[in-house]
C-alpha cells in the first residue's frame, strides 16, 4: 500500500489508515498484519462475519459484549436531502452533541472463501451507537474493526474519535465535487487532470480551513486569511450598503460571513453558520472582484 511508502520515509510517525464500509475486504486486514506496529488500519465494518470460536457472527457477538461504557461526541450538522430512489427525504438539522452506548471486544476474523479458507486475523471490534437520537435525526451506528488494540474503554473512545475525523475528509470531498466541480474537468490527457486535481485539492483544502476558522476563532483578524485586496473589496461592498453595512475593521468570522454572502448566504439572524459550498462560490467570487479592483486602481493612478 502507498501508506508504507510514506511509512518509510517518516519513521519517527505512527501512521492509521481509516476507511469507510467500502474498506471491509478480508485481503485488506491480511496485508496489514505485518506491518500494525508501524502502519495501523481502522474501517467501518459491512460485513457481518464468520468468528474463529463463536456461534455468533460478529455483529451479534458484539452487540452482547459485556465491555461497555458510554462517551459524548459532536456530531456535525446534517444536510437536507431529497427522497429519491426509494429513500425518504432526509432534514437538515444543526450540529448535536450524541450519548453513544460503546462496546469493544477482540475478535478473530475467519474467512469463508474457498482460496482464502485457511486465512485469519485478529483484529479488535468497536461497536458505538446512539440509543436516543433527537427526532427526525439519523441515528448513529457504528462497527469499527482496526489493528489498533482496545482493552479499555479509553482505547474505545481514542478509537471513535479517529473515525470521527473521518467527516473532515468528507467534507473536503464535498467542497471537491460541489465546489471545484472535480468530475466536470474535461482536459484532453490524464497528466493535465492531475494537474488541475492538484490545484482543486489545495483550494479545496483553504476553504475548508476558512470555514473551520471562522467557527473556531472566529475573533481573529480578518488579515490572517484574506490579502489587502480581497479586504478592500469587501469593505467596498459593504460601504454601497450605508448604515446597514459592516464597519471594518472585519474579524476573521465577519469577513467569512461577507464572503459567504457573495456566495448565496443569506446571513439570517437564525441561520446556522456558512458552509463550504456558499463559501467556495463567493471566494472564487470575491478573486474575480479583488483582481478587477487591482488592476482599475494600477490603472487610475497617474504614470
Amino acid at each position: 500500500m502507498e501508506i508504507e511508502e510514506v511509512a518509510k520515509k517518516t519513521p519517527d510517525t505512527r501512521l492509521l489508515t481509516v476507511m469507510d464500509r467500502e474498506g471491509d475486504i478480508l485481503e485488506l486486514f491480511l496485508d496489514a498484519e505485518p506491518t500494525r506496529k508501524r502502519v495501523g488500519v481502522l474501517v467501518r465494518a459491512k460485513h457481518n462475519r464468520r468468528l474463529e470460536g463463536k456461534e455468533r457472527k460478529l455483529f451479534e457477538e458484539l452487540k452482547a459484549s459485556q465491555n461497555t461504557s458510554k462517551i459524548e461526541v459532536m456530531i456535525p450538522r446534517q444536510r437536507w436531502k431529497e427522497a429519491k430512489r426509494g429513500k425518504p427525504e432526509q432534514k437538515g438539522l444543526p450540529g448535536r452533541r450524541g450519548i453513544l452506548t460503546v462496546r469493544f471486544q477482540e475478535v478473530t476474523i475467519q474467512s469463508t472463501r474457498p482460496d482464502l479458507s485457511s486465512k485469519q486475523t485478529t483484529l479488535w471490534a468497536v461497536h458505538a451507537v446512539e440509543e436516543t437520537p433527537p427526532q427526525d435525526a439519523k441515528r448513529i451506528e457504528w462497527l469499527l474493526l482496526t489493528t489498533e488494540e482496545v482493552r479499555t474503554p479509553e482505547d474505545a473512545a481514542r478509537i471513535i474519535d479517529l473515525y470521527t475525523r473521518r467527516w473532515r475528509i468528507e467534507e473536503w470531498h464535498h467542497v471537491l465535487k460541489s465546489g471545484c466541480k472535480i468530475l466536470e474537468h474535461q482536459n484532453e490527457t490524464a497528466e493535465r487532470l492531475k494537474r488541475v486535481i492538484a490545484m482543486d485539492a489545495v483550494l479545496a483544502w483553504r476553504i475548508q480551513l476558512m470555514t473551520l476558522l471562522g467557527r473556531e476563532v472566529p475573533d481573529l483578524p480578518c488579515t490572517v486569511f484574506f490579502d489587502e485586496w480581497e479586504v478592500k473589496v469587501l469593505e467596498a461592498l459593504e460601504k454601497q450598503k450605508g448604515k446597514r453595512g459592516m464597519k471594518p475593521p472585519y474579524t476573521l468570522n465577519q469577513a467569512i460571513v461577507l464572503v459567504a454572502m457573495q456566495g448565496g448566504y443569506l446571513a439570517r439572524n437564525n441561520d446556522p453558520p456558512p458552509g463550504a459550498k456558499c463559501i467556495w462560490k463567493g471566494t472564487m467570487h470575491l478573486y474575480n472582484l479583488a483582481a478587477g479592483y487591482k488592476l482599475a486602481t494600477m490603472e487610475a493612478q497617474p504614470p
